[in-house]
């Protein structure tokens, strides 16, 4: 599901202070239509899934992750599903 040969990418996940580290996982930046008076407010909502044991002990909000399409910061607590995945909600950098 993640195989950068398949459908995923390889990003470097960096610890704030820390180094690079590769991580697979498939980027996401689909537009999304909020409601907003008639017409709505379009904006990108940028993620980063992959699985929870592949990301660096101590991983969490304001980590920066380093994809093909550039640089982003991961702007909220990471979310967990219990199941052995997460998802990263990013915002350039």
């Amino acid at each position: 599901m993640f195989n950068p040969d398949e459908f995923g990418v390889t990003a470097q996940y960096v610890l704030q202070g820390g180094s690079p580290e590769d991580v697979d996982g498939q980027f996401l930046n689909e537009d999304e239509v909020m409601p907003f008076g008639e017409v709505g407010l379009s904006s990108a909502s940028p993620e980063f899934h992959c699985a929870a044991a592949d990301l660096p002990a101590g991983a969490d909000e304001g980590d920066t992750l380093i994809l093909p399409a550039g640089s982003y910061s991961v702007a909220a607590p990471i979310r967990r599903d219990g199941e052995g995945m997460a998802v990263l909600t990013l915002s350039e950098s």
